[in-house]
Parts: structure tokens; sequence; C-alpha cells
């Protein structure tokens, strides 16, 4: 058999001998603890289920509660571990003092620092909860020692008066009267500081006998009765019948409400108030003596201005009606189409002239042009039928609006444009053919052209005459630049000084003097293009001329060749023969090319061999002729 069948922990010897508990069963008095547990853990009796009697199961004790489960008061506090918690919810592990040994634990007691309060006191007035039931001075407010009309709750909580005195500042005054009646305070003695018989909470000024609710409404703006509004009997009086009632005498108008005519000028206070809109106050006059009192008249000092008088073109208020010349706001006396109103306000001008500066336009063509004066003269000084303020130059005749604009620089047109739309490319001239020209505005784009004149080649004969270049249909001013080239090169030093022309002068191409003539006698027999430009404000405009250029070189001379050919010289003269032929091929084909080039550009302008009368011996000069490959530069490389 097992020695402890109820697998509790204790052999069942043990359980039948010393602890009397079934050793079949675990939990011999089922509290929930194990016999085991009962016997060896905790020392509780495991055959009871509460093993201190204090009403709390050993288990709960145990895990629920903590305490002990064998003693009936675990803290020692004097209460049981079953009152602390069912009854008073408190800890039973925490002993529960009673702070002020009044024999009611702090659980109990609503004040446990204070013996005279718990819930065995007798409650008294003294501001607190002496019976501990929740109510400070319960049952006091039914009571009224002192007959005031106060409760005794009411005079020691709210307003600390003697619940025994019903007149606690011995002021005459109850302290109920003082409380609900006057709004006063009962602990302090109430005056009557002006001796007029009413208390200062019942005085609207307790400092001033002359106002009291005992006393009767004067006219003086105060509030003698004390009734919170002044000088309301005077509303509705009107004492000295005038019109005007006391009160609006007294307040609005200052006047006397006794004496119906306060400045004595014989007239009513209440008409001069109500009907002629006057100043009662002071005496009415007719300064300018026009038969108009100055509330009447708008002006008093001027006799022009009055009621009923006629509106006159002045700049007043002739008639006192509010309103400036207003008779003359249509009217238009000159017919000049601006009303008189306009011509003296607006404009200065004479309503009675049409033309009020008399320079032969009309006031009213002047205001609406906008540009000139009808007050000043306009002239047209060059005589061009155009007045200053039209013409952009009143000085020189043909400058005007609609006129012919031309090349010279000059507004002529008065556009605001100078030398617009001009057709510079036709209008430049020049003593011989142009080939073509462009126009450009001054960012480089082009304006017109490049255009191609149909026209025949120049011809210049470099070697036995100059080439004069001129051009004219401009008028050059300051700020126009012409600028002469040829082949790319500038001309400076051959421009005229007033820049319409550039001379070219003979050229003698044996002896070239600059670069120019260097360029020209390097190209030989060419086609040169001459370029002049013309730079002007927005504008630049080139003309290009094409001429036909023949230059002339003077051979070598032959003579004594013979003769030199001997020793060495003769060695490299053979040499410089056979190179020479055997080079002439190449030589013979450049020329060939190089003329071929000449003639192309000759026969591109009609012109025929005829016409080219350029050589020397066309003109009766008998000179030898030169070796072929002594005609080109580009034959020498």
């Amino acid at each position: 058999m097992d020695d402890d069948d109820d697998g509790d922990g204790l052999t069942d010897i043990n359980e039948t001998v010393m602890h009397k508990t079934d050793p079949l069963d675990n939990d011999t008095d089922d509290d929930g603890l194990s016999d085991f547990q009962e016997v060896v853990t905790y020392s509780t009796n495991p055959l009871i289920p509460d093993s201190d009697g204090d009403g709390l199961g050993d288990y709960n004790e145990v895990f629920i509660y903590g305490s002990s489960p064998n003693s009936q008061d675990s803290d020692g506090d004097g209460i049981s571990d079953y009152d602390e918690v069912k009854i008073w919810s408190s800890d039973p592990t925490t002993f529960d003092p009673d702070n002020d040994s009044d024999s009611f634990y702090h659980f109990e007691d609503c004040d446990d620092e204070d013996p005279t309060i718990n819930p065995s006191i007798q409650e008294l007035l003294n501001g607190k909860d002496d019976d501990c039931d929740g109510f400070i001075d319960e049952g006091f407010d039914e009571i009224d020692q002192d007959g005031d009309g106060l409760s005794d709750w009411e005079e020691f909580n709210l307003y600390g008066t003697n619940l025994n005195s019903p007149d606690s500042d011995n002021d005459g005054l109850s302290d109920y009267q003082e409380v609900v009646e006057f709004g006063s305070d009962p602990l302090f003695a109430d005056i009557d500081n002006d001796g007029d018989g009413v208390y200062w909470f019942g005085d609207c000024d307790d400092n001033n006998s002359n106002l009291s609710p005992l006393l009767t409404e004067e006219l003086d703006a105060l509030d003698n009765d004390c009734d919170g509004m002044i000088d309301e009997d005077f509303f509705w009086i009107d004492s000295d019948m005038d019109g005007i009632t006391d009160y609006a005498e007294y307040y609005d108008y200052s006047t006397n409400p006794n004496d119906g005519d306060s400045d004595g000028d014989g007239l009513p206070d209440g008409i001069e108030v109500n009907e002629l809109m006057s100043d009662p106050l002071s005496p009415d006059p007719d300064s300018d003596l026009d038969g108009w009192y100055h509330f009447e008249d708008c002006d008093d000092s001027d006799f022009e201005r009055s009621p009923e008088r006629p509106e006159d073109l002045d700049g007043k208020d002739n008639d006192c009606d509010e309103l400036i010349d207003e008779d003359f706001y249509e009217l238009d006396s000159d017919g000049d189409g601006l009303s008189d109103y306009s011509e003296f306000h607006n404009y200065s001008t004479s309503p009675d002239s049409v033309d009020t500066d008399n320079d032969g336009m009309d006031d009213w063509a002047e205001i609406v042009g906008g540009e000139t004066s009808p007050l000043v003269y306009d002239y047209d000084s060059d005589m061009d039928g155009f007045y200053q303020f039209e013409d952009c130059d009143d000085l020189v005749g043909s400058t005007f609006p609609g006129a012919t604009e031309q090349w010279n620089q000059v507004d002529d047109d008065c556009d605001g444009l100078v030398d617009e739309l001009i057709d510079r490319l036709s209008e430049i001239g020049s003593n011989i053919d142009r080939s073509g020209g462009t126009v450009f505005s001054s960012d480089g784009s082009i304006l017109d052209g490049p255009r191609n004149f149909d026209s025949q080649p120049n011809f210049w004969d470099s070697a036995n005459s100059s080439i004069k270049i001129s051009v004219t249909g401009i008028q050059i001013s300051d700020g126009v630049q012409l600028s002469w080239y040829i082949a790319g090169l500038a001309l400076e030093a051959n421009t005229s000084q007033n820049g319409r022309s550039v001379t070219i002068p003979a050229i003698d191409c044996n002896n070239p003097l600059d670069d120019i003539q260097n360029q020209i006698c390097g190209e030989g027999d060419s086609v040169q293009k001459v370029k002049v430009v013309i730079s002007e404000e927005g504008y630049v405009t080139e003309i290009e001329w094409s001429v036909v250029v023949s230059i002339w070189l003077e051979p070598e001379e032959k003579n004594g060749l013979i003769s030199t050919i001997s020793g060495p010289a003769l060695i490299i003269g053979v040499l410089v023969f056979l190179v020479g032929i055997s080079g002439g091929g190449v030589f013979i084909g450049l020329r060939y090319s190089k003329s071929r080039q000449l003639q192309d550009a000759l026969e591109a302008y009609g012109v025929t061999p005829e016409r080219l009368s350029v050589r020397p011996e066309r003109r009766g000069l008998e000179l030898p002729s030169a070796p072929d490959f002594s005609w080109s530069e580009d034959e020498k490389k």
C-alpha cells in the first residue's frame, strides 16, 4: 500500500496517528489549503477551516487578505481581521490608530486629530461638523435668539453679527434692516454726515445737505431729490413762454429760462433758435447793411451776397443758395462751345471772347486739343501752317507733320522717327555704276537687300590713271559716317574730307607704295569690289561697285643674254633653261587658268576684247612682252 494515498505530502500514518486528518483527502477541512500546507507551512489546524475563529477562512487570510490565519487581530489594533475586512474596509495587516484618543478610529472619526469631534458629540454653533454627520451647525438655521429676524446660523456664518443683540453696531438700525433692507454693514455704525435726516446709504450724497430724498428737484444740474435723474421736473416746463423748455434753455442753449429774450435784441429766444437759427445769446446785427440779419445772410460782411440777390459770374454765392455761379452752368455767351461757368472757373478764359489769347485758335479747340493753353498766344514761327505745339521744329519750314521724309538725319514729318521708310539704296546716286547694296539695322538684321543693280562694269587702267568714286543723295551731318574699302582694305587715306568720294591714284606695280597697291598688284588683272559703308543711328547702308582692274608690270631686259652665258654662268643658265622647259607645261597651265578666270568675269559683264583697251600697246606704246612665267605670284610658288 502507498504511504501517502491522498498525495498531500503527509504519510497516511502521520495523518491518522498524529494529525487525525483523512489520509484519503488532501484537504480534510476543505478550506482550500492542503493538509500539508496547514500542518507544515502555516501551522493551522487542518481539521478546521477557520483556525483562529475570526470569521475569515484560513485560505482567504493567507492568499486574499494577507492576514494571519492563526490570529484574530493580525495587526494588533484591537479590531478583528473580520471587522476590518467586512465592516470597516480597512487593512487587517496595518494598525489602525485613534490619534485623538476619543475612542473612535480614524475611519469612524471625521477629524481624528480633534477629540471634540466624533460621532458621539452634540452639534454646536461653531462652524464645525461636531457630530460627524456631514452637516455644519445644523439646527441653528431655525433659531433666532435675539429676535432680529436673522437666524443664529446666518448671523454666525454669513454676517458675523452678535447672536444675542438685534443691533450689533448700536446705530439704531437692527441687523436685519441693515442686511436685508438697506444693504449696509451691520457691524459698522451708520451715520448721517450732512444732518439731512437720511442715513448715508439712503442719501445720494451724504456730504451735501442739498441732496436728499426729502428735497424738491431744482434746475441746477444736481439730483436734488436723489431719484437718479437730474432736473427731470423741468423737461416740459417753459417758465418764460418763449417756446423753449426750461430744461433745453439751461442745457442746450444756455439761455435764461426766466427771460424770453436773453440777448435783448428784440427777438424771442424761441424764434431765434427754432426759426431764424441765430444765436439767442448774441444780439443779431446786419453788418453789411444789405437788409438781412447775419443769420439770414450767408456772408454778412459782403454786400454782394444775400438771399434773393441775382447770381453773378464772380466765384461767389451771391443769392445765398449754397451754389456758386449756378446760373452760368449752361450759358455760353461767346458761342465758343464752352460754358461761361467752365471758362471762368476751369480755364480762366474770357466767357465773352471766342479766342481769349487772339492767336487765331478758338478757346474750345485749344482746350480739347490739350496741347496748348487758350491763355497763351501760339506762334507759327516758320510760317509752315503748323503752330509750335504741332510742329516738332517750328524754326524750320520744311519740318512739319505730313512733310516728306528726307534722308537727312532729321524727323521731317514729325512722327518721332528719323529717316524712316527711306529707300536708301535708291536714294544714293554715284558717278559710276553701282553693282549692289544692302541696308542693315543696328542689330545686324537686314532691312533691305541684298539688291543687285543691272549695271555695266567699271574699268580702271590702274597703270595709267586714277579712279574716283563718289556718292550723292544723302545729307551728311553729325552722327553719320562714310567708310570706304577695296578688297577688304580701308581707304581712309584716299577718302575726301566730306567722305562723299574716294580717289585711288594710278599704281606702279613695279614699285607699290602701300598695302592696297600690293593687294591689287598681287592679284593682277582682276575684278575688285569697292564698298562704302554709311553708318547712322539705327541703320548701316553698304553700296558696292564692281571695278575691272588692269595692271602693268615692266618686263625684264634681255640685251647681252648670249654674252653672259659663259663659264659658271653658262652652266647655271643651262640648268635654269632646262628647268624652265621641264616646268613650262605647269606655267602655261597656270597662266591659262588665270587668264580664263579674268575672261569669264569679262564675259559675265558682256565685255569684248575691243572694249578692254587697257594694255599699253593699245595706247600706242611699243613695249617688249614679258615671259609668261613672270605674270603671277601664284606661278612663282
